[in-house]
Protein backbone atom coordinates (compact mmCIF):
# COMPACT_ATOMS: atom_id res chain seq x y z
CA UNK A 1 0.00 0.00 0.00
CA UNK A 2 1.63 2.99 -1.04
CA UNK A 3 0.51 7.11 -0.73
CA UNK A 4 -0.30 7.40 -4.10
CA UNK A 5 -2.96 4.17 -3.50
CA UNK A 6 -4.40 6.06 -0.37
CA UNK A 7 -4.68 9.21 -2.46
CA UNK A 8 -6.78 7.83 -4.80
CA UNK A 9 -8.48 5.86 -2.85
CA UNK A 10 -10.00 9.02 -0.46
CA UNK A 11 -10.15 10.99 -3.58
CA UNK A 12 -7.74 13.61 -2.11
CA UNK A 13 -8.85 16.48 -4.65
CA UNK A 14 -11.92 16.75 -3.34
CA UNK A 15 -11.28 16.94 0.44
CA UNK A 16 -8.47 20.00 -0.66
CA UNK A 17 -11.36 21.41 -2.24
CA UNK A 18 -12.91 21.80 1.36
CA UNK A 19 -10.01 23.19 2.75
CA UNK A 20 -10.37 25.65 0.39
CA UNK A 21 -14.09 26.39 0.85
CA UNK A 22 -13.51 26.40 4.66
CA UNK A 23 -10.47 29.57 3.40
CA UNK A 24 -13.27 30.60 1.36
CA UNK A 25 -15.31 31.29 4.22
CA UNK A 26 -13.06 32.53 6.46
CA UNK A 27 -11.94 35.45 3.83
CA UNK A 28 -14.97 35.98 2.42
CA UNK A 29 -17.26 36.61 5.19
CA UNK A 30 -14.03 38.47 7.49
CA UNK A 31 -13.99 35.71 10.14
CA UNK A 32 -12.01 36.66 12.99
CA UNK A 33 -10.18 33.85 15.18
CA UNK A 34 -7.24 32.27 16.55
CA UNK A 35 -4.74 31.08 13.91
CA UNK A 36 -5.03 27.19 15.52
CA UNK A 37 -8.06 27.12 15.29
CA UNK A 38 -7.43 26.82 11.33
CA UNK A 39 -5.98 23.61 11.60
CA UNK A 40 -8.96 21.97 12.91
CA UNK A 41 -11.18 23.81 10.63
CA UNK A 42 -9.21 22.55 7.88
CA UNK A 43 -8.60 19.10 8.88
CA UNK A 44 -12.55 17.82 10.07
CA UNK A 45 -14.25 17.97 6.54
CA UNK A 46 -11.01 17.23 5.00
CA UNK A 47 -10.88 13.53 6.90
CA UNK A 48 -14.45 13.08 6.78
CA UNK A 49 -14.40 13.71 3.13
CA UNK A 50 -11.62 11.14 2.74
CA UNK A 51 -13.67 8.36 5.46
CA UNK A 52 -16.74 8.79 2.95
CA UNK A 53 -14.99 8.22 -0.34
CA UNK A 54 -12.60 5.42 1.45
CA UNK A 55 -15.57 3.71 2.44
CA UNK A 56 -17.46 3.99 -1.02
CA UNK A 57 -14.77 1.96 -2.95
CA UNK A 58 -15.30 -0.50 0.17
CA UNK A 59 -18.89 -0.78 -0.66
CA UNK A 60 -18.89 -0.72 -4.09
CA UNK A 61 -15.84 -3.21 -5.44
CA UNK A 62 -18.39 -5.16 -7.45
CA UNK A 63 -20.22 -2.22 -9.33
CA UNK A 64 -16.89 -0.52 -9.71
CA UNK A 65 -15.65 -3.98 -11.72
CA UNK A 66 -18.68 -3.77 -13.83
CA UNK A 67 -18.05 0.01 -14.50
CA UNK A 68 -14.78 -0.55 -15.22
CA UNK A 69 -13.55 1.79 -12.75
CA UNK A 70 -9.54 1.23 -11.86
CA UNK A 71 -9.99 2.00 -7.86
CA UNK A 72 -6.75 0.96 -5.85
CA UNK A 73 -9.34 -2.12 -4.37
CA UNK A 74 -10.14 -3.14 -7.90
CA UNK A 75 -6.56 -2.89 -9.19
CA UNK A 76 -5.31 -4.65 -5.57
CA UNK A 77 -3.13 -1.64 -4.88
CA UNK A 78 -5.24 -1.83 -1.83
CA UNK A 79 -7.06 -4.91 0.20
CA UNK A 80 -10.75 -4.26 1.14
CA UNK A 81 -9.68 -5.00 4.77
CA UNK A 82 -6.95 -2.23 4.31
CA UNK A 83 -9.80 0.52 3.02
CA UNK A 84 -12.23 -0.07 5.61
CA UNK A 85 -9.49 0.37 8.18
CA UNK A 86 -8.25 3.59 6.63
CA UNK A 87 -12.00 4.73 6.64
CA UNK A 88 -12.58 4.10 9.91
CA UNK A 89 -9.52 6.26 11.07
CA UNK A 90 -9.96 8.90 9.00
CA UNK A 91 -13.79 8.59 10.31
CA UNK A 92 -12.60 8.50 14.10
CA UNK A 93 -10.01 11.27 13.88
CA UNK A 94 -12.51 13.58 11.81
CA UNK A 95 -14.81 13.52 14.13
CA UNK A 96 -13.25 14.02 17.29
CA UNK A 97 -10.86 16.62 15.63
CA UNK A 98 -14.14 18.70 15.73
CA UNK A 99 -14.26 18.62 19.14
CA UNK A 100 -12.07 22.03 19.83
CA UNK A 101 -14.51 23.65 17.77
CA UNK A 102 -17.66 23.39 19.97
CA UNK A 103 -20.52 21.63 20.32
CA UNK A 104 -22.55 23.05 17.38
CA UNK A 105 -18.96 21.93 14.96
CA UNK A 106 -19.47 18.26 16.53
CA UNK A 107 -22.97 17.75 15.88
CA UNK A 108 -22.37 18.58 12.20
CA UNK A 109 -19.84 16.80 12.08
CA UNK A 110 -21.18 13.55 13.83
CA UNK A 111 -24.30 14.25 11.67
CA UNK A 112 -22.25 13.95 8.45
CA UNK A 113 -20.24 11.32 9.03
CA UNK A 114 -23.32 8.97 9.78
CA UNK A 115 -24.48 10.25 6.50
CA UNK A 116 -21.81 8.86 5.00
CA UNK A 117 -21.66 5.29 6.59
CA UNK A 118 -25.52 5.85 5.51
CA UNK A 119 -25.18 7.02 1.94
CA UNK A 120 -22.23 4.29 1.48
CA UNK A 121 -24.46 1.27 2.90
CA UNK A 122 -27.49 1.52 1.29
CA UNK A 123 -28.49 5.22 0.57
CA UNK A 124 -27.06 5.49 -2.23
CA UNK A 125 -29.42 3.10 -3.54
CA UNK A 126 -32.33 5.60 -2.95
CA UNK A 127 -33.17 7.19 -5.69
CA UNK A 128 -32.10 11.08 -5.48
CA UNK A 129 -31.59 10.93 -1.58
CA UNK A 130 -28.13 9.73 -1.99
CA UNK A 131 -27.20 12.78 -4.56
CA UNK A 132 -28.70 14.91 -2.37
CA UNK A 133 -26.33 14.06 0.52
CA UNK A 134 -23.23 14.21 -1.51
CA UNK A 135 -24.61 17.57 -2.94
CA UNK A 136 -24.95 18.57 1.09
CA UNK A 137 -21.78 17.71 2.10
CA UNK A 138 -20.80 20.08 -0.63
CA UNK A 139 -22.17 23.00 0.82
CA UNK A 140 -22.33 22.35 4.70
CA UNK A 141 -18.74 24.03 5.01
CA UNK A 142 -19.63 27.03 4.60
CA UNK A 143 -22.29 26.99 7.23
CA UNK A 144 -19.63 24.71 9.17
CA UNK A 145 -16.91 27.42 9.48
CA UNK A 146 -18.79 30.00 10.14
CA UNK A 147 -20.84 28.18 13.26
CA UNK A 148 -17.72 27.05 14.31
CA UNK A 149 -15.79 30.53 14.52
CA UNK A 150 -19.09 33.09 15.48
CA UNK A 151 -21.91 30.98 16.14
CA UNK A 152 -24.46 32.51 13.04
CA UNK A 153 -25.51 32.07 9.64
CA UNK A 154 -25.47 34.71 7.06
CA UNK A 155 -27.09 34.97 4.02
CA UNK A 156 -23.42 34.98 2.45
CA UNK A 157 -22.68 31.62 3.85
CA UNK A 158 -26.32 30.08 3.05
CA UNK A 159 -25.85 31.30 -0.39
CA UNK A 160 -22.68 29.63 -1.03
CA UNK A 161 -23.97 26.79 0.02
CA UNK A 162 -27.05 26.40 -1.94
CA UNK A 163 -25.15 27.61 -5.27
CA UNK A 164 -22.13 24.75 -3.99
CA UNK A 165 -25.31 22.56 -3.51
CA UNK A 166 -27.00 22.49 -6.64
CA UNK A 167 -24.01 22.29 -8.96
CA UNK A 168 -23.31 19.36 -7.17
CA UNK A 169 -26.56 17.46 -6.87
CA UNK A 170 -26.33 18.24 -10.89
CA UNK A 171 -22.77 16.69 -11.38
CA UNK A 172 -23.82 13.65 -9.05
CA UNK A 173 -26.75 13.06 -11.16
CA UNK A 174 -24.99 12.89 -14.39
CA UNK A 175 -22.28 10.25 -12.75
CA UNK A 176 -25.35 8.29 -11.71
CA UNK A 177 -26.42 7.70 -14.85
CA UNK A 178 -23.26 7.49 -16.10
CA UNK A 179 -22.74 4.40 -13.24
CA UNK A 180 -26.36 3.19 -13.37
CA UNK A 181 -25.77 -0.31 -15.32
CA UNK A 182 -22.87 -1.13 -13.05
CA UNK A 183 -24.88 -0.26 -10.05
CA UNK A 184 -27.91 -2.18 -11.18
CA UNK A 185 -26.13 -5.04 -11.86
CA UNK A 186 -23.90 -5.39 -8.60
CA UNK A 187 -26.23 -3.70 -6.06
CA UNK A 188 -29.48 -4.09 -7.25
CA UNK A 189 -30.22 0.04 -6.86
CA UNK A 190 -33.07 2.01 -7.13
CA UNK A 191 -31.48 5.38 -8.56
CA UNK A 192 -33.20 8.29 -10.47
CA UNK A 193 -32.35 6.92 -13.53
CA UNK A 194 -33.44 3.21 -12.98
CA UNK A 195 -37.03 5.23 -12.03
CA UNK A 196 -37.31 7.77 -14.35
CA UNK A 197 -34.80 7.24 -17.29
CA UNK A 198 -31.47 8.56 -18.50
CA UNK A 199 -33.06 11.08 -20.08
CA UNK A 200 -35.48 12.86 -17.66
CA UNK A 201 -32.41 12.39 -14.70
CA UNK A 202 -30.19 14.41 -17.48
CA UNK A 203 -33.36 16.74 -17.41
CA UNK A 204 -33.09 17.41 -13.75
CA UNK A 205 -29.14 16.94 -13.23
CA UNK A 206 -28.90 20.26 -15.10
CA UNK A 207 -32.32 22.05 -14.15
CA UNK A 208 -30.29 21.52 -10.95
CA UNK A 209 -27.12 23.05 -12.51
CA UNK A 210 -28.72 25.91 -14.00
CA UNK A 211 -30.46 26.84 -10.34
CA UNK A 212 -26.37 27.07 -9.21
CA UNK A 213 -25.84 29.31 -12.15
CA UNK A 214 -28.91 31.71 -11.14
CA UNK A 215 -27.77 31.68 -7.37
CA UNK A 216 -24.19 32.63 -8.97
CA UNK A 217 -25.77 35.87 -10.53
CA UNK A 218 -28.31 36.57 -8.05
CA UNK A 219 -25.27 36.96 -5.51
CA UNK A 220 -23.86 39.39 -7.54
CA UNK A 221 -26.61 41.38 -7.76
CA UNK A 222 -27.78 40.62 -3.87
CA UNK A 223 -25.42 39.61 -1.99
CA UNK A 224 -22.17 41.11 -0.16
CA UNK A 225 -19.39 40.83 -1.02
CA UNK A 226 -20.18 39.51 -4.10
CA UNK A 227 -22.78 42.24 -4.90
CA UNK A 228 -21.61 44.53 -8.15
CA UNK A 229 -18.32 42.69 -7.80
CA UNK A 230 -16.87 43.00 -11.53
CA UNK A 231 -13.98 40.63 -10.27
CA UNK A 232 -16.34 38.26 -8.56
CA UNK A 233 -18.34 38.09 -11.99
CA UNK A 234 -15.31 37.57 -13.82
CA UNK A 235 -14.26 34.11 -11.98
CA UNK A 236 -17.79 33.23 -11.69
CA UNK A 237 -18.54 33.48 -15.46
CA UNK A 238 -15.71 31.35 -16.30
CA UNK A 239 -17.09 28.64 -13.98
CA UNK A 240 -20.37 29.27 -15.60
CA UNK A 241 -18.99 28.80 -18.83
CA UNK A 242 -17.71 25.50 -17.96
CA UNK A 243 -20.97 24.44 -16.34
CA UNK A 244 -22.85 25.47 -19.83
CA UNK A 245 -19.93 23.23 -21.90
CA UNK A 246 -20.85 20.38 -19.42
CA UNK A 247 -24.79 20.59 -19.93
CA UNK A 248 -23.77 21.06 -24.05
CA UNK A 249 -21.97 18.07 -23.88
CA UNK A 250 -24.21 15.71 -21.33
CA UNK A 251 -26.83 16.25 -24.45
CA UNK A 252 -24.30 15.37 -27.15
CA UNK A 253 -24.22 11.88 -29.24
CA UNK A 254 -21.06 10.92 -27.50
CA UNK A 255 -22.38 11.13 -23.56
CA UNK A 256 -18.70 12.02 -22.81
CA UNK A 257 -19.14 11.31 -19.09
CA UNK A 258 -15.78 11.41 -18.55
CA UNK A 259 -15.25 14.88 -19.44
CA UNK A 260 -18.27 16.00 -17.70
CA UNK A 261 -17.26 14.76 -14.71
CA UNK A 262 -13.76 16.91 -14.72
CA UNK A 263 -15.32 20.02 -16.38
CA UNK A 264 -18.01 19.73 -13.65
CA UNK A 265 -15.23 19.37 -11.17
CA UNK A 266 -13.15 22.51 -12.52
CA UNK A 267 -16.34 24.96 -12.73
CA UNK A 268 -16.95 24.13 -8.68
CA UNK A 269 -13.36 24.77 -8.30
CA UNK A 270 -13.57 28.26 -10.08
CA UNK A 271 -17.02 29.06 -8.81
CA UNK A 272 -15.03 28.66 -4.80
CA UNK A 273 -12.21 30.83 -6.29
CA UNK A 274 -14.70 33.06 -7.34
CA UNK A 275 -16.37 33.20 -3.46
CA UNK A 276 -12.66 33.87 -2.10
CA UNK A 277 -12.00 36.77 -4.73
CA UNK A 278 -14.69 38.38 -4.01
CA UNK A 279 -13.60 38.81 -0.28
CA UNK A 280 -10.50 40.13 -1.44
CA UNK A 281 -11.46 42.86 -3.86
Amino acid sequence: MNLKAVMKLTRIEHSFMLILAVLVSVITLNLQFPLEMLFYLFMCPFLVSADAFALNDYFDVETDKLNNKKTPIVSGEISTNNALLISTLFLIVGILISLPLGINAFFIAVIFAILSILYNFKLKDVALVGNIIISMSMAIVFIFTEIAIVGTITNTSIFMGLTSMFSGLGREIYKTVQDMEGDVKARNSKTLPVLIGKGNSIHLGTISIILAILGALYMYFEIIPMKENVAYLVIAGISILLFLKSISLVYSNENKFKEIRNLTLQAMSIGLISFLISGIF
